[in-house]
């Protein structure tokens, strides 16, 4: 692997050292896509070198606390992109492997295959295997034609396209759960305009019998 790195870095040479006033509108389009693709396709190569390394622990075997906290001293990372990169690894680990093949062939950017990857690991669990693959393909598809915020908001709606029946189960599941939290609230709120918000019930206790006089203290002791 290394040395086939070193051989991309040497083209990398190349094309920083090409005239861009020189190329053509066309010729810098096509550069632009391709450059585009050239980093999808790294930065999913690198993602498998991060989950591999975490897999293995080696960030705890050197004495780091964990593996973000590694690649932030060892890439110079910030805390909050070092422990992206890390979630963004397992996160495309464990989704179904057409998400990583399309990544690196560059059919889908990072970005898009996180959605994708996020998208089908939140299918119901009575989807199974069969159905998370269909969802996965046509988020894939998808992908050719909308950005991550158009496809994160499309792939709410995947179910319902590979498989109707269960994308009608989980939405009569969901509004029961919605109705059930409606239900605690409005309880909730019924006892606050009872009893006043955070006011506890008073409980009952014994009054004491009035004093006969305002002067005698021996009728302000509690009767035994």
């Amino acid at each position: 692997m290394l040395e086939s790195l070193a051989q991309v870095g040497g083209a990398v040479d190349d094309c920083a050292e090409t005239a861009l006033w020189a190329l053509s509108d066309d010729e810098l389009l096509a550069s632009l896509d391709a450059t585009q693709v050239l980093a999808q396709r790294l930065a999913a190569i690198q993602l498998g070198l991060v989950r591999e390394l975490d897999g293995r622990g080696v960030a705890i075997a050197q004495g780091a606390s964990s593996t973000a906290v590694w690649l932030r001293e060892r890439l110079r990372l910030s805390g909050r992109s070092a422990r992206q990169l890390v979630q963004l690894a397992t996160t495309i680990d464990a989704a179904p492997p057409a998400v990583r093949d399309a990544l690196l062939s560059g059919a889908i950017s990072v970005e898009q295959g996180r959605v994708v990857a996020e998208t089908v690991a939140a299918l119901p669990v009575e989807a199974g295997p069969e159905v998370a693959d269909k969802a996965t393909q046509l988020l894939i598809t998808w992908a050719d034609r909308f950005d991550p915020t158009s496809l994160s908001r499309l792939g709410e709606r995947v179910l319902a396209h590979v498989a109707p029946e269960l994308a009608d189960q989980a939405e009569l599941k969901a509004l029961e759960r919605a109705t059930e939290r409606a239900e605690a609230r409005r309880h909730v709120t019924l006892s606050e305009q009872q009893n006043g918000p955070g006011t506890p019930q008073r409980q009952p206790r014994h009054r004491n019998r009035e004093p006969a006089a305002r002067g005698d203290r021996s009728a302000l002791r509690p009767s035994r």
